[in-house]
């Protein structure tokens, strides 16, 4: 499952950036975007809680960001805990990646 599931955000951004690198920039900002307001909305964004201020939201956001991308392209099934991704955002990457990767296909053949 792990193979396919890479494989499918792999190609499926692929193919959007045949298509238009900027599609491919809004759905990876939109995933993400959806990923952090989840994270802020949750009150589960702050990730260090020993450093204060500007380091505080700067480490939480380069974590949550990375934690987000290894979910996405590599599939760690280790960041499923609740306090990393969660499993419901888990889930939830992993359907908008087959959705994407259909939604991807259909606009490379209809546009070559």
């Amino acid at each position: 499952f792990t193979l396919a599931h890479v494989s499918l955000q792999v190609s499926s951004c692929a193919l959007l950036a045949i298509v238009d690198m900027k599609l491919l920039l809004y759905y990876i900002c939109a995933d993400m975007g959806f990923f952090l307001l989840y994270k802020i909305v949750s009150k589960d964004f702050f990730y260090f809680p020993n450093l204060r201020g500007f380091a505080r939201l700067f480490a939480s956001l380069v974590q949550r960001f990375v934690a987000k991308l290894l979910v996405n392209f590599t599939f760690l099934v280790q960041l499923r805990h609740p306090n990393e991704v969660g499993g419901a955002l888990f889930l939830t990457s992993t359907l908008t990646s087959v959705g994407m990767s259909f939604v991807s296909v259909h606009l490379y053949t209809t546009q070559y």
